[in-house]
């Protein structure tokens, strides 16, 4: 009888103690818009929750939600109120929380990836990361690549500006592209991306402009016939957790999640990049025509369509803070050069 009232009374502790360690666990919602499966972004938050729940020693539990809590910027809102407590955001879609970050969309910013790999480690996004979390109540634990932009249309082969002029081209509701379309002599459209590929085959728009990886995911290479590698913009991705949940953790959770997304930015960055030459074989193989740019044929679409756009931008944020941003890529690129040759 004594032991196994004994026996009882240990089942009752460990009981308690299973429930009180349950109930101290830090759980973090964590929600992307893209959909489960092989892309950059999911694989980069399945290393996020693995590293993080591994190195916490399970007192850190990640939920991961695939393409269900809604688009980017609808899961930055509710990051933002703390119904996630993290989530991915790309930069035209952080731009109603943060204007400042179009900056970062201005045509030709980055010279080559690697500068720009280089920028986001830098003084200037370290800079930007403690301005957003004033401004917005967000914390930005990594920048991350989320790839060049592109050009396609179904007109005729792009191999410069002037053979933009006159197409109607679909871009995001961001006034950075429109001006972009605009310096080219383009008719820039505002669509919804769930809208694109309906509107491309009903010819409300000739043509786009995306990311390799996205427009072979989405099929937007099923539809158009020529893609031309414009590389006009180094799009970016931040990593977001909710500013009053993060100051919650203990400097140890901390210091675990900002190394988690670090190892996810890098994992991203790394598949995106091989990836981003596979999806352009793909389309290729759907018959898409695909033409690269030279780089004299990309200086010209440079001198077309930055100095516009920076005028547009030094007009919203200012010249002095246009003005430090450029100097911190020149100081990326001779950074990034000064490695390639040591």
């Amino acid at each position: 009888m004594k032991k196994l009232f004994a026996s009882t009374v240990l089942a009752v502790v460990l009981a308690l103690g299973g429930s009180a360690h349950a109930q101290t666990k830090t759980v973090v919602k964590y929600a992307i818009s893209d959909p489960d499966g092989m892309t950059p972004a999911a694989q980069a938050l399945k290393i996020f929750k693995n590293y993080v729940e591994f190195r916490s020693n399970g007192s850190i539990e990640v939920q991961t939600f695939f393409g269900t809590m809604g688009t980017a910027r609808e899961t930055t809102e509710q990051t933002k109120l703390g119904v996630l407590q993290m989530t991915n955001a790309e930069d035209g879609a952080f731009a109603g929380f943060y204007p400042k970050i179009q900056a970062i969309n201005l045509p030709y910013l980055f010279p080559s990836a690697a500068v720009a790999w280089d920028f986001m480690r830098g003084d200037f996004a370290r800079r930007m990361a403690d301005d957003i979390r004033q401004k917005t109540g967000l914390v930005v634990l990594a920048f991350t690549e989320n790839g060049f932009r592109n050009i396609t249309n179904n007109a005729h082969e792009v191999d410069k500006p002037d053979d933009v002029k006159g197409l109607k081209m679909r871009v995001m509701q961001s006034p950075v592209f429109i001006e972009f379309m605009k310096s080219m002599g383009a008719g820039a459209t505002p669509i919804p991306i769930n809208e694109l590929i309906l509107a491309l085959k009903q010819g409300i728009v000739d043509g786009e402009e995306n990311e390799p990886v996205f427009m072979n995911d989405w099929g937007i290479g099923d539809v158009q016939k020529y893609l031309t590698m414009t590389e006009h913009v180094f799009s970016m991705q931040l990593y977001l957790a909710n500013a009053q949940f993060f100051a919650s953790l203990t400097a140890d959770q901390q210091a675990i999640l900002s190394a988690g997304a670090q190892l996810a930015s890098m994992q991203n960055i790394v598949l995106r990049e091989g990836q981003s030459s596979h999806a352009i074989e793909v389309m290729k193989q759907k018959g898409l025509q695909v033409h690269m740019l030279t780089a004299a044929e990309k200086d010209v679409f440079r001198k077309t369509t930055q100095p516009p756009v920076l005028a547009y931008l030094k007009s919203q944020l200012g010249d002095e803070f246009m003005d430090s941003l450029l100097k911190a890529v020149a100081d990326s690129e001779a950074h990034a050069g000064l490695m390639q040759t040591n």
